[in-house]
């Protein structure tokens, strides 16, 4: 998967989707090493952080 936020960013846009079991995936960034978490509250941005294997870094993709 890639989501460019950044003209030529190479890694920046390169993400790896992690099995986390039951049906859903991680997503860490190459470059950054970090992991997609959501916020708790509606309309939170979506962020960059170290992995603490909360839900709110696990997603469904249907």
């Amino acid at each position: 998967m890639q989501y460019a936020y950044e003209a030529n960013a190479n890694a920046n846009d390169e993400w790896l989707a992690e099995d986390a079991g039951n049906g859903r995936i991680r997503l860490l960034n190459h470059h950054s090493g970090l992991y997609l978490t959501a916020g708790s509250a509606q309309g939170d941005q979506l962020e960059q952080r170290p992995f603490d294997g909360a839900d709110h870094q696990m997603f469904t993709v249907s």
